[in-house]
């Protein structure tokens, strides 16, 4: 999963670009042509033209990225929360508690635990328990 490591700010970009209806293959298309100045209209402060850096640098990974997921290189608390809500609509209070260090009782099905554990960058770890999914800095 190494070669498929973003900063968190590409996972957003990614994440609002979907949340706006965008296909990967769109995503993908637009990119690599380097028509990324509509997406603004989405959210004039993401500097969407890194992802049409990331597509011409590595094509290939960069279709991966989009397929077959990735990892953040490195999450911080608030983060995991905005990739959270971005990428599965959960919110905290409702969907989860926050600890010192994490967050608990996180109801995921096996997918979303399989995608949770994908995104992670290393200074994190997941935890069932019997109140559910637990996820930590470690």
């Amino acid at each position: 999963m190494i070669s498929n490591q973003l900063t968190l700010m590409e996972a957003y970009m990614i994440e609002t670009l979907r949340n706006n209806g965008l296909s990967n293959q769109e995503i993908l298309t637009k990119a690599k042509a380097g028509e990324t100045e509509s997406w603004s209209k989405i959210n004039e402060h993401f500097d969407f033209q890194q992802l049409a850096v990331l597509a011409n640098e590595d094509e290939q990974r960069f279709q991966s990225i989009l397929q077959k997921g990735y990892q953040i290189k490195f999450l911080t608390y608030p983060g995991l929360q905005r990739i959270l809500s971005m990428k599965f609509k959960l919110e905290k209070e409702r969907d989860y508690t926050l600890t010192g260090n994490g967050l608990s009782g996180l109801k995921l099905n096996n997918a979303q635990l399989h995608e949770v554990e994908k995104i992670l960058s290393p200074n994190w770890k997941v935890q069932k328990d019997s109140d559910g999914t637990k996820i930590e800095i470690v």
